[in-house]
């Protein structure tokens, strides 16, 4: 037997059993015989073959079976975790994704589909929803201290009921935790312009640029966790950087003179020359 051959299932009915057929197709095909659908159905989710011969009637199941077998697997392929959940809370199915996720958060996405899944029944009944355009709604929860997920749950319709809810999630904790730190940047620099109070008013420009040097380190070591950082202010008329001011750097980084030039005088020149930003390897050595 060549073990090359392509592999033929045969699901046994009333126009596949003419042995002068089957005789001729075993000489292009290793050929395995099924007697029910149910065992050709599992075959073809365990194996490989090439071509199936069945009666017209019985091959609607198989290329349904074919279709499901499809779908799974894109589905357990993408990034994201998809589950479906009926009207009870009940995960009926879920993706390989889905099932990495730790328990409580399959708690918070069935808790979440059965809420969707009255909202999405109301919306129905009192004609809101747009049968034509199904309605999903993105929902967003925390688990533990520090993670956070997100899901975009729609809703499958059949005859005008909410039979399932599908649901489609994924951990957006490191979204959330850049949004957080963008959120407290803008509330520092917005600290940092409000020097107008009735203390501060009461100090002379020495005094308001030592509170304001004050905030600008705090805030650059607290947000940033930058313990090692300079700010330069470009002084037009000499093209030079002039050092304003300096946290953790050795004497000799300081002395150091830049001016805007987009070579020779390290990332600071280039990117006050350019006006755009330069983002370094941290393996890299760098002179600004």
């Amino acid at each position: 037997m060549d073990d090359c051959r392509a592999r033929l299932l045969i699901l046994s009915g009333k126009n596949t059993q003419d042995a002068d057929v089957v005789n001729s197709l075993r000489e292009h095909y290793e050929i395995e015989f099924f007697e029910d659908t149910s065992r050709a159905i599992q075959a073809l989710r365990d194996g490989r073959y090439d071509a199936i011969l069945s009666d017209v009637g019985d091959f609607l199941p198989l290329e349904r079976s074919l279709a499901d077998q499809q779908a799974a697997t894109v589905l357990n392929t993408i990034g994201e975790g998809v589950c479906v959940v009926d009207a009870h809370g009940m995960c009926v199915w879920l993706n390989e994704r889905m099932k990495r996720f730790p328990p409580e958060v399959h708690d918070r996405v069935r808790q979440t589909c059965v809420s969707a899944h009255t909202v999405f029944e109301n919306q129905i009944c009192s004609g809101k929803a747009d049968m034509a355009r199904q309605p999903s709604k993105k929902f967003g929860f925390q688990v533990a201290e520090d993670r956070y997920f997100e899901a975009i749950v729609s809703p499958v319709i059949n005859g005008g009921v909410v039979e399932q809810v599908v649901a489609v999630v994924w951990d957006a904790t490191s979204g959330r935790r850049i949004q957080q730190k963008i959120d407290a940047i803008d509330a520092a620099g917005r600290e940092l312009v409000r020097l107008e109070s009735d203390n501060v008013s009461k100090l002379d420009v020495g005094e308001r640029l030592k509170i304001l040097e004050e905030k600008i380190i705090r805030f650059t070591s607290d947000l940033m966790h930058f313990d090692h950082f300079c700010i330069r202010l470009h002084n037009k008329r000499t093209n030079k950087l002039e050092l304003v001011i300096a946290v953790g750097l050795p004497q000799e980084a300081m002395e150091v003179d830049l001016y805007s030039e987009p070579e020779g005088n390290g990332i600071s020149g280039y990117v006050v020359t350019t006006g755009r930003s330069y983002i370094c390897d941290n393996s890299l050595q760098t002179n600004a």
